[in-house]
């Protein structure tokens, strides 16, 4: 059987999903064929985001097209027709988060699937099932993990099967829809390697100061213990009964990463973990160990800041890494504590920034402006937090309450987000209506941010001006920008 994976990444960042490419790669582990129509290096209508980060500061311009990376301006819907009538797949699996839903039900509206069934799995269908399948162009959705479930189906509609009463699989037929319970967890080290062969080797390049590497993608674990209430990690814990939380046995990576290095000249590696230090230090002893004798790459990972000891940095460091994203989310504590769940100090957040600093490892910072109750002074309380610990890079977002997760029912329940409100990009604007603080201000501190974080201080007066669209302030935006920004490749 043919099964054509679609993901939507109107992001334009090149990355390799691991969903996807683990779907893939255990339905061709058990004898079928699959293809991807990806988007991610089409132009969309709003342009490219890496461009607009570029724009406020944020990235460094950086100019891939040597290695192959550029931007297409294409008609989608033409592509994915062309893609469906080469291929000629039996089922079409789309891959979806909450924004991107949307877009590939209006994908599908523009083409014709010829009678081909179409499932939607991903995080949307999993926190919001009922409206997944709403959808006259769906067929099918997945809730939770994907692998049994995708692969009962695609034997089921190869051999003529039942496909009503498949476990993960909510099913429509004649205007009914069957809802099926879920399966439990799979066991992570009986699934095959990921299959990196069905995307573009644009997806590789990736610039780290001033140099561009051939990145490879992995996970040690899937799911997160902690409980933040803007993640859908929350309602996965729950709805697993706590058993979503789990590891990869160290060796089976190893030998996943290997086969990665050898077979795509991969020089450094993205650790997708939640929160990779959230792993117990004998676990990461024995990683550790096995990663510089074996693997021996740099690589970058994702943490929070009570994660974060002498001992675990004194680890990774040895080990190879040169990175490390940690999560502020906000300088103020009472908002991280009772609005967003998240109960590590500012003192975590400074010993953590310092910890890593002194062994030498890249810092980034990451943050969230526009969560209920926070006012103006509050994201300057960020800026100030962030500033002191002066990390080396920066990503940031909106406030963006998803489906399923706990704030987006604290925003409805106090009257901040209409219960049908549309789901945006997380960096496009905020959806909420705020006593505390205007979307307009939001969005002139978010296009600022980087220059306050930058800037010294006597320049504020200069930096309001930008933020507030002054009369004349293009001008002198650019050349605080020019000046202060893009220090991040």
């Amino acid at each position: 059987m043919k099964v054509l994976f679609v993901w939507i990444n109107d992001s334009g960042e090149g990355t390799i999903p691991l969903g996807i490419s683990s779907l893939s790669a255990y339905l061709k582990e058990h004898g079928h064929q699959t293809s991807l129509f990806d988007t991610t290096f089409c132009k969309y209508d709003k342009g490219v985001m890496r461009e607009y980060r570029e724009k406020i500061g944020i990235v460094k311009k950086s100019d891939l097209t040597s290695f192959g990376v550029r931007h297409e301006e294409v008609d989608i819907p033409k592509k994915f027709q062309e893609s469906i009538d080469a291929f000629q797949p039996d089922l079409i699996a789309f891959s979806a988060t909450s924004y991107a839903f949307q877009l590939g039900v209006d994908l599908l509206h523009e083409i014709n699937v010829k009678n081909i069934p179409v499932i939607f799995g991903g995080p949307h269908s999993t926190v919001a099932p009922d409206a997944s399948i709403a959808p006259e162009q769906i067929d099918y959705i997945c809730v939770g993990e994907g692998e049994g479930a995708l692969l009962e189906l695609c034997n089921q509609l190869e051999s003529g099967g039942d496909t009503t009463n498949i476990k993960n699989i909510w099913a429509k037929k004649e205007g009914e829809v069957f809802k099926n319970e879920l399966r439990g967890p799979v066991d992570l080290d009986t699934l095959p390697f990921i299959d990196v062969s069905i995307f573009s080797e644009k997806h590789h390049f990736k610039p780290f100061v001033g140099k561009v590497y051939r990145i490879g993608y992995m996970e040690l674990s899937r799911g997160c213990p902690y409980n933040c209430t803007f993640c859908m990690a929350r309602y996965l814990k729950e709805t697993y009964d706590g058993q979503y939380y789990r590891r990869k046995n160290e060796e089976r990576v190893i030998d996943e990463l290997l086969r990665l290095k050898n077979e795509y000249n991969i020089n450094m590696i993205r650790f997708w973990d939640e929160t990779f230090l959230a792993i117990q230090i004998e676990r990461l002893e024995k990683f550790a160990r096995l990663y510089k004798e074996k693997i021996n790459l740099p690589f970058i990972i994702g943490t929070r800041p009570e994660t974060i000891t002498e001992k675990k940095v004194t680890i990774i460091k040895d080990m190879g890494c040169v990175a490390v994203s940690i999560g502020i989310e906000s300088g103020n504590e009472r908002i991280r504590r009772e609005i967003l769940d998240r109960k590590y100090t500012n003192e975590h957040i400074i010993r953590a920034f310092k910890l890593t600093k002194d062994a030498g490892i890249r810092r980034s910072s990451f943050i969230i402006i526009g969560i209920p109750t926070e006012t103006r002074e509050n994201i300057f309380e960020t800026i100030e937090i962030t500033r002191k610990v002066k990390a080396d890079s920066l990503g940031m977002s909106y406030l963006m309450p998803y489906p399923g997760t706990k704030i987006r029912d604290y925003c409805i329940q106090h009257g901040y987000l209409e219960e049908n409100a549309p789901i945006i990009d997380k960096s496009d604007g905020s959806t909420l209506n705020l006593p505390t603080i205007s979307s307009e201000e939001l969005k002139g501190l978010f296009e600022t941010f980087y220059l306050y974080l930058r800037a010294p201080k006597w320049m504020y007066p200069l930096i309001e001006m930008c933020e507030k669209k002054e009369p004349g302030h293009e001008k002198l935006y650019d050349i605080l920008i020019s000046r202060f920004g893009n220090l991040q490749k």
